[in-house]
Protein backbone atom coordinates (compact mmCIF):
# COMPACT_ATOMS: atom_id res chain seq x y z
CA UNK A 1 0.00 0.00 0.00
CA UNK A 2 0.74 3.48 -1.07
CA UNK A 3 1.97 5.17 2.37
CA UNK A 4 1.27 8.72 1.37
CA UNK A 5 -2.31 7.27 0.38
CA UNK A 6 -2.46 5.99 4.02
CA UNK A 7 -1.79 8.97 5.18
CA UNK A 8 -4.38 10.85 3.36
CA UNK A 9 -7.28 8.25 3.77
CA UNK A 10 -6.48 8.11 7.64
CA UNK A 11 -4.77 11.71 8.51
CA UNK A 12 -4.57 12.40 11.94
CA UNK A 13 -6.60 15.63 13.01
CA UNK A 14 -5.55 17.81 15.44
CA UNK A 15 -6.77 21.18 17.18
CA UNK A 16 -4.57 24.30 15.96
CA UNK A 17 -2.39 26.02 18.08
CA UNK A 18 -0.97 29.47 17.87
CA UNK A 19 2.29 28.20 17.44
CA UNK A 20 0.58 26.89 13.97
CA UNK A 21 -0.82 30.05 12.23
CA UNK A 22 2.01 30.43 9.98
CA UNK A 23 1.90 27.41 8.03
CA UNK A 24 -2.33 27.14 9.13
CA UNK A 25 -1.80 30.55 6.52
CA UNK A 26 0.13 29.17 4.26
CA UNK A 27 -1.78 26.25 3.67
CA UNK A 28 -5.32 28.40 3.05
CA UNK A 29 -3.58 31.26 1.08
CA UNK A 30 -1.97 28.27 -1.51
CA UNK A 31 -5.12 26.52 -1.21
CA UNK A 32 -7.62 29.69 -2.26
CA UNK A 33 -5.01 31.54 -4.67
CA UNK A 34 -6.75 29.86 -7.62
CA UNK A 35 -10.74 30.35 -6.17
CA UNK A 36 -12.61 32.15 -8.23
CA UNK A 37 -13.68 34.61 -5.65
CA UNK A 38 -10.77 35.07 -4.31
CA UNK A 39 -9.62 35.71 -8.08
CA UNK A 40 -12.33 38.49 -8.05
CA UNK A 41 -11.44 40.28 -5.23
CA UNK A 42 -7.82 39.95 -5.89
CA UNK A 43 -7.30 40.14 -9.91
CA UNK A 44 -4.01 40.18 -9.91
CA UNK A 45 -2.35 36.93 -8.92
CA UNK A 46 1.03 38.06 -7.63
CA UNK A 47 -0.70 40.29 -5.88
CA UNK A 48 -3.05 37.48 -4.21
CA UNK A 49 -0.09 35.55 -3.69
CA UNK A 50 1.40 38.27 -1.30
CA UNK A 51 -1.42 38.97 0.61
CA UNK A 52 -3.25 36.03 1.32
CA UNK A 53 -1.08 34.52 3.52
CA UNK A 54 -1.63 37.85 5.82
CA UNK A 55 -5.43 37.50 5.09
CA UNK A 56 -5.12 33.98 6.45
CA UNK A 57 -3.34 34.62 9.51
CA UNK A 58 -5.69 37.32 10.68
CA UNK A 59 -8.46 35.11 10.20
CA UNK A 60 -6.80 32.43 11.96
CA UNK A 61 -5.75 34.38 14.80
CA UNK A 62 -9.15 35.84 14.90
CA UNK A 63 -10.75 32.24 15.08
CA UNK A 64 -8.12 30.87 17.35
CA UNK A 65 -8.93 32.96 20.53
CA UNK A 66 -12.24 30.86 20.70
CA UNK A 67 -13.20 28.99 17.61
CA UNK A 68 -12.11 25.21 16.54
CA UNK A 69 -9.76 25.91 14.35
CA UNK A 70 -8.10 22.07 12.94
CA UNK A 71 -5.91 20.65 11.18
CA UNK A 72 -5.07 17.41 9.48
CA UNK A 73 -2.13 15.55 8.31
CA UNK A 74 0.22 18.10 10.06
CA UNK A 75 -1.54 20.93 8.44
CA UNK A 76 -1.70 20.41 5.29
CA UNK A 77 -5.19 20.94 5.75
CA UNK A 78 -6.97 23.21 7.34
CA UNK A 79 -10.64 24.26 8.88
CA UNK A 80 -11.55 27.15 10.93
CA UNK A 81 -14.99 27.11 12.51
CA UNK A 82 -16.83 29.38 14.99
CA UNK A 83 -18.97 27.47 17.41
CA UNK A 84 -22.73 27.74 17.83
CA UNK A 85 -23.95 31.60 18.27
CA UNK A 86 -20.32 32.98 17.90
CA UNK A 87 -18.72 34.99 15.13
CA UNK A 88 -15.33 34.26 13.60
CA UNK A 89 -14.32 37.77 14.52
CA UNK A 90 -15.14 38.09 18.14
CA UNK A 91 -17.45 41.68 18.04
CA UNK A 92 -14.78 43.50 20.12
CA UNK A 93 -12.25 42.91 17.16
CA UNK A 94 -14.45 43.56 14.24
CA UNK A 95 -13.22 46.81 13.20
CA UNK A 96 -9.91 45.86 14.01
CA UNK A 97 -10.31 42.96 11.97
CA UNK A 98 -11.72 45.09 8.96
CA UNK A 99 -9.34 47.92 9.48
CA UNK A 100 -6.61 45.43 8.89
CA UNK A 101 -7.97 43.43 6.06
CA UNK A 102 -8.57 47.40 4.26
CA UNK A 103 -4.84 48.26 4.73
CA UNK A 104 -3.80 44.90 3.39
CA UNK A 105 -5.76 45.28 0.31
CA UNK A 106 -5.99 48.58 -0.71
CA UNK A 107 -7.76 49.28 -3.54
CA UNK A 108 -9.14 45.80 -3.84
CA UNK A 109 -11.26 46.04 -0.62
CA UNK A 110 -13.96 47.50 -2.23
CA UNK A 111 -14.26 44.29 -3.80
CA UNK A 112 -13.73 41.88 -0.71
CA UNK A 113 -15.81 44.47 0.73
CA UNK A 114 -18.95 44.15 -1.18
CA UNK A 115 -18.64 40.42 -0.94
CA UNK A 116 -18.27 40.13 2.87
CA UNK A 117 -20.84 42.73 3.42
CA UNK A 118 -23.23 40.41 0.87
CA UNK A 119 -22.33 37.33 3.22
CA UNK A 120 -23.02 39.33 6.50
CA UNK A 121 -26.00 40.73 5.03
CA UNK A 122 -27.56 37.01 4.44
CA UNK A 123 -25.43 35.17 7.28
CA UNK A 124 -28.35 33.08 9.06
CA UNK A 125 -29.49 34.15 12.23
CA UNK A 126 -30.57 30.34 13.44
CA UNK A 127 -27.84 28.50 15.83
CA UNK A 128 -24.95 26.94 13.98
CA UNK A 129 -21.50 25.92 13.85
CA UNK A 130 -20.40 27.85 10.73
CA UNK A 131 -17.09 26.59 9.04
CA UNK A 132 -15.32 29.87 7.70
CA UNK A 133 -13.21 28.40 5.59
CA UNK A 134 -11.22 24.83 4.67
CA UNK A 135 -8.59 24.55 2.66
CA UNK A 136 -6.25 21.75 1.65
CA UNK A 137 -2.44 22.69 0.31
CA UNK A 138 -2.53 21.41 -3.67
CA UNK A 139 -0.10 18.40 -3.72
CA UNK A 140 -2.85 17.11 -1.19
CA UNK A 141 -5.63 17.50 -3.00
CA UNK A 142 -8.18 14.68 -3.76
CA UNK A 143 -6.74 12.72 -1.18
CA UNK A 144 -9.40 12.99 1.32
CA UNK A 145 -7.97 15.54 4.01
CA UNK A 146 -10.72 17.87 3.02
CA UNK A 147 -13.58 15.20 4.19
CA UNK A 148 -11.77 14.21 7.11
CA UNK A 149 -11.86 17.70 8.27
CA UNK A 150 -15.31 18.04 7.78
CA UNK A 151 -16.14 14.23 8.66
CA UNK A 152 -14.32 15.22 12.17
CA UNK A 153 -16.50 17.95 12.78
CA UNK A 154 -19.73 17.25 11.62
CA UNK A 155 -19.30 14.23 14.09
CA UNK A 156 -19.09 16.66 16.80
CA UNK A 157 -22.09 18.74 15.28
CA UNK A 158 -24.01 15.01 15.17
CA UNK A 159 -23.66 14.78 18.76
CA UNK A 160 -24.83 18.39 19.98
CA UNK A 161 -27.62 18.56 17.99
CA UNK A 162 -25.27 21.01 16.12
CA UNK A 163 -26.61 22.76 12.39
CA UNK A 164 -23.36 23.69 10.31
CA UNK A 165 -23.49 26.54 7.62
CA UNK A 166 -20.61 27.26 5.33
CA UNK A 167 -20.14 30.07 2.22
CA UNK A 168 -19.56 27.86 -0.66
CA UNK A 169 -17.06 29.74 -3.29
CA UNK A 170 -16.20 27.25 -5.96
CA UNK A 171 -18.59 24.57 -7.33
CA UNK A 172 -15.92 21.84 -6.65
CA UNK A 173 -16.11 23.00 -3.31
CA UNK A 174 -19.90 22.90 -3.59
CA UNK A 175 -20.07 19.22 -4.74
CA UNK A 176 -17.85 18.57 -1.68
CA UNK A 177 -19.79 19.97 0.70
CA UNK A 178 -23.01 18.27 -0.77
CA UNK A 179 -21.52 14.97 -0.21
CA UNK A 180 -20.96 16.00 3.52
CA UNK A 181 -25.06 16.27 3.58
CA UNK A 182 -24.67 20.42 2.71
CA UNK A 183 -27.68 21.88 0.92
CA UNK A 184 -27.73 24.91 -1.12
CA UNK A 185 -29.83 27.64 0.00
CA UNK A 186 -29.33 30.43 -2.77
CA UNK A 187 -26.92 31.51 -5.07
CA UNK A 188 -25.74 35.13 -4.80
CA UNK A 189 -23.17 37.36 -6.21
CA UNK A 190 -22.31 41.36 -6.01
CA UNK A 191 -21.13 43.79 -8.37
CA UNK A 192 -20.66 40.84 -11.01
CA UNK A 193 -18.43 38.61 -8.65
CA UNK A 194 -18.57 34.88 -9.71
CA UNK A 195 -21.44 33.00 -7.46
CA UNK A 196 -21.19 32.43 -4.06
CA UNK A 197 -23.77 29.50 -2.62
CA UNK A 198 -24.53 29.32 0.88
CA UNK A 199 -24.80 25.93 2.33
CA UNK A 200 -26.73 24.63 5.06
CA UNK A 201 -26.64 21.28 7.12
CA UNK A 202 -28.79 19.91 10.21
CA UNK A 203 -27.80 17.72 12.97
CA UNK A 204 -28.41 13.79 12.03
Amino acid sequence: MNPTRQLFTSPPIQPARRADVASASRTLADAFQDDPVFGWCVPDAIHRAAVLPRFFELCSEAVLLAGDAQLAAGGAAVALWAPPGQAPVPAGQAAEFEAAVADLLGADMERTGAIMALLDEHHPTREHRFLWFLGVQPEAQRGGLGSALLASMLERCDREGSAAYLDATSEHNRRLYERHGFVVMAERSVDGSPPLWPMWRDPR
